[in-house]
């Protein structure tokens, strides 16, 4: 597979990698994703962002990779959890000016990066956490703060719900990117409390088969009435 030609033809090549997983970018969409995976590039050196052997592919292996997610976010705020080099939630805070996007990672050199990417795209709607989820877990202050939680690359899916949950609101929903057979880390089985829904996909120019799984809480079912029985 050959990198994406960049140049004059980068905005339509941009739109049509994503009309083919089904997100319509505009012009401007294109081109702030296209500053994006520069800025990626720029700090290759400084920090490991992404692979080295991903840097002429960002747009087929992880660009386009994140907006498969956007199919799936109910409305509401959204925690980014183990952002890393802001995938998935700088794509999703550029496409989606009008939410809350929140970013949480642990290190330094990301959060810097992602500080940087956020003041030079002049993304208002995205703000970074420099933390580990242990401690914001015993702080208590994010609990039940999120409508969405997105996570890519993080951990095993039980691994990532137990660590995201206590951020989730009592309806929200955890959306993570995954390979094929995601489901079967789950080698104990899906826990009662848990509901689990997988949709497979496949990323254009790369034929890689990848999944978007979602995970939310199982109302309880309310106690029946003893005194009417």
């Amino acid at each position: 597979m050959q990198p994406i030609p960049w140049g004059f033809q980068v905005n339509t090549v941009y739109k049509e990698l994503g009309i083919a997983i089904g997100i319509e970018l505009t012009v401007y969409q294109a081109d702030v994703l296209k500053q994006y995976t520069d800025l990626i590039k720029a700090w290759a050196n400084r920090v490991n962002l992404v692979s080295r052997g991903d840097l002429d592919y960002l747009w087929e292996r992880h660009v386009v990779d994140s907006l498969a997610i956007m199919h799936y976010l109910p409305p509401g705020s959204l925690l980014d959890f183990g952002s890393g080099g802001g995938l998935p939630g700088i794509v999703i805070g550029i496409m989606e000016p009008g939410r809350c996007v929140t970013l949480l990672e642990a290190t330094g050199k990301k959060v810097l990066f992602l500080r940087h990417v956020i003041q030079v795209l002049g993304l208002e709607n995205v703000g970074v956490i420099h933390n580990r989820s242990e401690a914001l877990v015993r702080d208590g202050s994010l609990s039940n703060s999120f409508q969405v939680i997105s996570g890519r690359g993080v951990a095993s899916l039980p691994t990532l719900w137990g660590l995201c949950s206590p951020f989730l609101s009592a309806d929200g929903k955890l959306i993570a990117v995954k390979g094929p057979g995601s489901i079967f880390e789950f080698e104990k089985g899906i826990p009662e409390n848990l509901a689990v829904r997988v949709y497979p996909y496949r990323v254009p120019g790369w034929n890689k088969e990848r999944e978007v799984v979602v995970m939310n809480h199982v109302p309880r079912e309310t106690e029946p009435n003893k005194d009417i029985l």
